[in-house]
């Protein structure tokens, strides 16, 4: 069995007032999402650098074929790593093509049902797990 791919993307910075380094993160099954969420968060912590460090994010953003090369470079299962910002204040961009587990299956999922209530009105209820071949019992 192949395990889904998806991609496990970060933005790790600091701020002058804090020792410890802001670390934000999000996970994605696709490539472009997983740039476009780079460049996004990039974009939104650049804001509050210095104008070197400033700079060196905003060059990064207008490189829209750079982007591109890391899209497919992503899908090759390539990693990307980028070091932006000054040597005071550096910002780090990291993605990482992962494997997902799935954790539920169509029998274990709960699904909802549509039964008519006294009133006339729709409501859900969950099925049970018994529905599923592999959790009826025999006989």
């Amino acid at each position: 069995m192949t395990l889904p791919r998806g991609y496990w993307c970060q933005v790790i910075y600091t701020e002058p007032d804090r020792p410890d380094a802001v670390v934000l993160s999000t996970t994605t099954g696709f490539p472009g999402r997983a740039v476009t969420w780079l460049r996004t968060t990039a974009r939104n912590v650049a804001v509050d650098l210095d104008r070197e460090a400033f700079g060196t994010v905003w060059a990064w953003l207008g490189d829209h074929q750079g982007a591109g090369m890391v899209v497919k470079d992503l899908h090759n299962g390539i990693p990307y790593t980028a070091r932006l910002g000054s040597s005071e204040r550096p910002m780090w961009l990291v993605v990482h093509p992962v494997s997902c587990l799935p954790l539920f299956d169509v029998c274990t999922r709960p699904r909802a049902l549509s039964v008519p209530s006294q009133a006339g009105v729709l409501r859900s209820q969950a099925a049970s797990p018994l529905h599923c071949p592999a959790n009826r019992r025999s006989a």
